[in-house]
C-alpha cells in the first residue's frame, strides 16, 4: 500500500491504517527503536506508542513524507524513554562504607545479647 493511502485511511480513521503501517513500516520502527534503547520490549514500546502518537496527529496534520513523520515520531519517544531510565534519581549507586562508617552502625547480634541480660 502506498503512503498516501496509509494517511487517507488515517484521515478516514479507519483502524487499517495502523495495521498496514505496521506491515509496511513495522520492522524498520522497531530496527530504529532498538539502536536507541537496547532492549527488545522497550523497542516494542515505543514503536506501539508510535503508532498512538500518529493516530492522534492525523489528522490534523498530513504529511508528505510518511516514513520520515513516523520516524521522526518513533526516535523523540525512543529518546525520551532511554533519558528516563537513565535519568539520575533512577540510578542507584553502591558506595562502600569507610571504616568510620562500620562504627557508626550498631551490631545487630550484640543488641540480642544485651535484651537477654537486660
Amino acid at each position: 500500500m502506498e503512503d498516501r493511502e496509509i494517511v487517507q485511511l488515517f484521515w478516514k480513521r479507519s483502524e487499517a491504517a495502523i495495521k498496514e503501517t505496521e506491515i509496511k513500516y513495522g520492522a524498520k520502527l522497531h530496527r530504529l527503536a532498538m539502536k536507541i534503547l537496547n532492549s527488545r520490549l522497550d523497542a516494542e514500546e515505543s514503536v506501539n506508542d508510535t503508532f498512538l502518537e500518529t493516530w492522534n496527529t492525523i489528522p490534523p496534520k498530513k504529511p508528505d513524507y510518511f516514513f520520515a513523520y513516523i520516524a521522526k515520531i518513533c526516535r523523540y519517544l525512543s529518546f525520551g524513554k532511554l533519558d528516563w531510565k537513565n535519568a539520575k534519581k533512577r540510578s542507584a549507586e553502591l558506595v562502600a562504607l569507610t571504616s568510620e562508617m562500620e562504627l557508626c552502625i550498631p551490631d545487630p547480634s550484640s543488641e540480642i545479647d544485651e535484651d537477654r541480660t537486660g
